[in-house]
C-alpha cells in the first residue's frame, strides 16, 4: 500500500477507526478489523479442476464431483504424484507432483491463499477450495518463518527506495537544508504567485510577462541570495504539463513545492565544497589529477606519438639492441639403446 495508508493502517487498534488522512488517492476514513502476526513463506502443490464463471450449472457439478472424488481416493491411500499427474488440469505444475513456487501473503489468490496458510504440517493436505480458476487440493510442501532482518535487509532497502517511503528522507533533508541555509519564504508575495494560476497552467500553456514589476518581487531567500516570481515562473512555463481538470492553483503550489525543493538542493550542491572540508579535498584530488593526466599526455604521450624524427633517431640509434637471432638445434635421445 502507499505508505500513509500503511501506516495508518498498523497505528489504528483493531475495532477501530482511523484519523482523516490523504494519500495521492484522496482523503480516507480507515478502518480495521483484525491483526494477525506475518505469516512468512510457504511452497505448495495442486490439483486443480478446470471452473471457470461462468460455465453451466453441469459442467460446475462435474468439477465438484471430480475433486471430491480425487479427495477420496487420497484419503483411501492412493498417492498425490499419481493423482496429481491422472487428473490435475494445470499443465504447468501436474508434471512436477503440482509444485507451485513458493509465495507470501499478497502475492497468490485469496481463497488459494487462505487455504495454504491453514495447513501446518508438511504433507497436510486441504479440503477443496474455489478460486476464479477452478477447484484445488492444495498440499503444503514448505514453511518458512520470517526470515531475519540481515537476511532481509538489502530486500527491504531496495523496497523503500521505490516507494512513497523514500520521501520521509527526502522530507528531512529539505527541512535540514532550509534550517542550515536560513531559508525565508515571504508568504504575500507567494500568494501573489499563486493568484496567477489560471487554466493555462493545466494545459500547459501558462506564460507570463517577465517586465512586470510585480514580477521581480523575491518569493524567498537562501541565505542572501534571492528567489524572485519571475525565476519561479520560468520554472513553471519549463516544467508545466496538461492536468487535465485539476484545479490550477493547487497544480501551482504542487509546482512551487517542486521548485523550492530543487532549489535547496541544487544551492547545497553549489556550495558543498565550502560548507565540507573532506569534500572540497576530494574535489580538489581529483581535479589536480585530471591536470596532470592531461599535462602528461600533451607534453609526453602524445607528444613522442607524433614525434616521427625523433622515433626514427631512436630506432636507428638503439636497433642493434634489438636484432633478431635464427638458429637450428639437434636434440640427441637419452635412452643408450636407441
Amino acid at each position: 500500500m502507499v505508505y500513509p495508508f500503511e501506516d495508518a493502517a498498523y497505528k489504528t487498534t483493531a475495532g477501530q477507526i482511523s484519523q482523516p488522512l490523504r494519500t495521492k488517492f484522496g482523503y480516507h476514513l480507515l478502518k480495521v478489523y483484525d491483526r494477525r502476526k506475518a505469516q512468512g513463506e510457504i511452497k505448495t502443490a495442486h490439483i486443480m479442476i478446470r471452473y471457470a464463471a461462468g460455465t453451466s450449472p453441469a459442467d460446475s457439478i462435474s468439477a465438484v464431483q471430480r475433486i471430491n472424488e480425487i479427495a477420496k481416493k487420497l484419503k483411501e491411500g492412493q498417492t498425490w504424484e499419481a493423482l496429481c499427474n491422472e487428473f490435475s488440469e494445470d499443465n504447468n505444475s501436474k508434471a512436477k507432483g503440482g509444485e507451485l513456487p513458493a509465495f507470501s501473503t499478497g502475492n497468490m489468490i485469496p481463497s488459494f491463499e487462505d487455504a495454504a496458510f491453514k495447513l501446518n504440517t508438511v504433507g497436510d493436505i486441504s479440503a477443496p477450495s474455489q478460486t476464479p480458476y477452478g477447484f484445488h487440493l492444495i498440499k503444503l510442501v514448505e514453511k518458512k518463518p520470517i526470515a531475519k532482518y540481515e537476511d532481509m535487509a538489502s530486500t527491504l532497502k531496495s523496497k523503500v527506495s521505490k516507494d512513497s517511503r523514500s520521501d520521509l528522507s527526502k522530507v528531512y533533508l529539505i527541512s535540514r537544508l532550509k534550517t542550515e541555509n536560513k531559508f525565508t519564504e515571504f508568504p504575500k508575495v507567494l500568494n501573489y504567485a499563486y493568484s496567477k494560476a489560471d487554466s493555462n497552467v493545466i494545459k500547459a500553456k501558462f506564460d507570463f510577462d517577465k517586465s512586470a514589476k510585480p514580477n521581480a518581487q523575491t518569493l524567498f531567500n537562501i541565505k542572501a541570495k534571492k528567489y524572485t516570481v519571475a525565476d519561479f515562473f520560468t520554472y513553471v512555463k519549463a516544467k508545466q504539463k496538461d492536468k487535465g481538470s485539476l484545479n490550477p492553483s493547487f497544480y501551482m503550489s504542487q509546482l512551487y513545492k517542486e521548485y523550492v525543493n530543487e532549489t535547496l538542493l541544487a544551492f547545497e550542491e553549489a556550495n558543498l565544497d565550502g560548507k565540507y572540508e573532506d569534500y572540497r579535498m576530494l574535489v580538489k584530488e581529483y581535479r589536480d589529477g585530471i591536470l596532470l593526466f592531461s599535462l602528461m599526455d600533451s607534453k609526453v604521450w602524445t607528444k613522442a606519438i607524433e614525434d616521427t624524427a625523433g622515433l626514427k633517431s631512436y630506432f636507428n640509434t638503439n636497433k642493434s639492441k634489438y636484432m633478431s637471432v635464427s638458429y637450428t638445434h639437434l636434440t640427441l635421445p637419452t635412452n643408450r639403446e636407441v
